[in-house]
């Protein structure tokens, strides 16, 4: 029989509608063991939310970039012909 019986609203972000969650435990050590992995899950979701906005921006600076170059490229050609 379960000791423990922990229900709470989880929320992701801000905006988000809350989500229900709950779970049993049978001891203070597997409710701790729980917790723990519950905000590692939490860092881990936002660590890779932040890496794909990182690589996001990179790629719209590289394509500025290229745009950039090109641009450079083709007014010397037209202007310098030679």
């Amino acid at each position: 029989m379960p000791k423990y019986l922990i229900s709470y609203r989880k929320v992701e972000g801000a905006g988000q509608k809350p989500e229900w969650a709950s779970f049993t435990a049978q001891s203070e050590a597997s409710l701790e063991a729980k917790a723990i992995r519950e905000r590692v899950d939490k860092v881990h979701v936002q660590r890779y939310r932040e890496s794909r906005a990182i690589c996001a921006a990179r790629a719209r600076l590289g394509a500025v970039r290229l745009r950039t170059w090109v641009m450079d490229e083709l007014s010397r050609v037209v202007h310098d012909p030679g």
